[in-house]
């Protein structure tokens, strides 16, 4: 049975008709423009609409900008309320018993099996946000609280709703006060109970998951911390102010203060990348731009 819109809103072609069309097949109604929208972006209905508006309702113009710049056409949708039965039963799939704490966790296995559910690679981003909404205190692990608070942050009360929940949150990632709650928020998660610092390697591994595309000398500082500091833990304020770093100067070290209050070795990579440059060019080598972001 093919469903038909009877959405009683406006036509381009008669502002009083009643579209009656296949349900999104409709090419002159703005219910089934938002449909569409939705269905390609797998955005909401006030996002749709905001970015139809804006672009004049020409569906393929709009979908080009929503994917060039979403963050400037997001709009905050009316929350329904998860059903919290549902996100416990979520949870319920995945949770083993931890015996040493008897407590019911979703642990290394479960969390396999809900990752592999959701499609989403270890390495990806947004496994990194719902650990960040869930305020996770352990890596690859939830508790049942931690679980059923980062669902109703994110509204989801299901694995598909999960998903697209998790990709508007990745959206929002261009707005930079978000990115920086994120990073700030990794610290802590990356770190052992015991530890005082990062381990290198795991402070590695999440500036690989942050920042790649938004740093441009994110290679160079990867090698350069594994070469030049030894594989030292990775203190919070180089933590802290590499993202300075990254938001000011980038890859143009020309914009370095290097009397401002940066760590050493920081001071220390930029004095590396200058020393490289010149080689780089005499070479032949193509020079690090700065990246728009």
């Amino acid at each position: 049975m093919q469903y038909r819109c009877i959405a009683l809103f406006p036509s381009l072609s008669n502002p009083i008709s009643t579209c009656l069309q296949p349900y999104g097949r409709c090419s002159l109604c703005f219910s089934c423009f938002s449909f569409r929208f939705t269905s390609l972006t797998e955005s909401g209905d006030a996002t749709a609409q905001n970015c139809l508006t804006q672009n004049g309702w020409k569906l393929d113009r709009a979908v080009d900008a929503y994917y060039t710049n979403p963050s400037q056409f997001l709009v905050a949708e009316a929350k329904s309320q998860p059903d919290r039965r549902k996100i416990e039963s979520i949870f319920q799939k995945y949770k083993e018993l931890d015996r040493e704490r008897n407590a019911e966790f979703i642990l290394f296995n479960g969390m396999v099996r809900l990752l592999e559910d959701l499609r989403l690679p270890v390495e990806s981003v947004r496994v990194l946000i719902l650990a960040w909404k869930c305020e996770a205190k352990v890596q690859c692990e939830f508790s049942r609280d931690e679980f059923a608070r980062g669902l109703l942050e994110l509204g989801a009360d299901s694995l598909d709703k999960l998903n697209q929940k998790l990709q508007s949150a990745e959206a929002e990632l261009s707005n930079m006060t978000k990115l920086r709650e994120l990073y700030n928020f990794t610290y802590d998660y990356a770190k052992q109970a015991s530890q005082k610092n990062v381990d290198c390697d795991a402070a590695v591994a999440y500036w690989g998951i942050i920042l790649s595309g938004r740093f441009a000398l994110l290679d160079d500082w990867i090698q350069f911390i594994k070469d030049f500091n030894n594989n030292r833990s990775i203190p919070r304020d180089t933590w802290t102010l590499l993202f300075d770093f990254v938001m000011t100067v980038n890859g143009d070290c020309s914009k370095y203060d290097k009397d401002g209050a940066w760590p050493v070795v920081i001071d220390e990579f930029v004095e590396h990348i200058k020393a490289k440059q010149p080689k780089q060019a005499a070479d032949g080598a193509v020079t690090v731009e700065p990246m728009e972001y």
